[in-house]
């Protein structure tokens, strides 16, 4: 990540971006490729012969996350690239700082509190049967 701005043109930097990415290898368990789906097609060549073909397409995907596409040394991304690398920056930047620290509360149960319901003061509505 840059996070400095150009010494010739401080008013242009507009945050940190993103300068470089590496993701890393998953060895996936042999037909557990989740970012990975099989389609599987019929192909009929002839009267009364059937053909399957099946083709391995890419799917969506978290996993996705841990190989961005690469950038060039030039820098110069195109479109599709740039969003995927400015969605998952988002999504790092909230991993990191909202549910890493958080991670044990989230395990525990702690971080999420059934009294959040309702503001303080007001009581829950309890629902009382007469006969």
């Amino acid at each position: 990540m840059g996070s400095e701005p150009d010494d010739s043109d401080l008013f242009s930097f507009d945050g940190p971006e993103i300068v470089g990415c590496t993701g890393c290898q998953i060895d996936w368990k042999k037909e557990k490729n989740i970012t990975l789906k099989m389609i599987k097609k019929q192909k009929h060549k002839g009267r009364g012969t059937v053909h399957t073909v099946t083709k391995t397409v890419s799917d969506d995907s978290f996993s996705n996350f841990f190989a961005p596409p690469e950038v060039p040394e030039s820098g110069d991304l195109d479109d599709d690239s740039e969003g995927i690398l400015a969605a998952d920056f988002e999504i790092g930047h909230f991993l990191c700082e909202r549910i890493t620290p958080r991670s044990l509360l989230y395990f525990t149960g702690e971080a999420i509190d059934d009294d959040d319901n309702y503001d303080e003061g007001e009581e829950a509505n309890e629902v009382k049967f007469t006969k």
